[in-house]
């Protein structure tokens, strides 16, 4: 699921989120118990863009991770972008 919005002319704020789930399968005891097959992934994504000229975008966009091991780490990390079409 994703949705932008836009601030002013150029000017965006946009949201995006993710899950990646998993099966179960035979855990490989030999007792037929099924367990999962990896961890679940949940994930946030927030920034804002401007568009610097119709080809160019800058954008500063934060991402965080949620993965459902026994711990449940949170994973957050940011980036500055600079993307081209042509």
């Amino acid at each position: 699921m994703e949705g932008q919005y836009g601030l002013r002319p150029g000017l965006f704020a946009a949201f995006r989120y993710d899950t990646l789930g998993f099966g179960k399968i035979d855990d490989g005891s030999g007792s037929g118990e099924r367990g999962p097959w990896d961890y679940g992934v949940h994930s946030w994504e927030m920034g804002l863009g401007y568009y610097l000229t119709d080809q160019v975008i800058g954008k500063i966009v934060q991402q965080v991770h949620k993965i459902h091991e026994p711990k449940g780490s949170w994973k957050p990390f940011g980036t500055v972008q600079l993307s081209t079409s042509f």
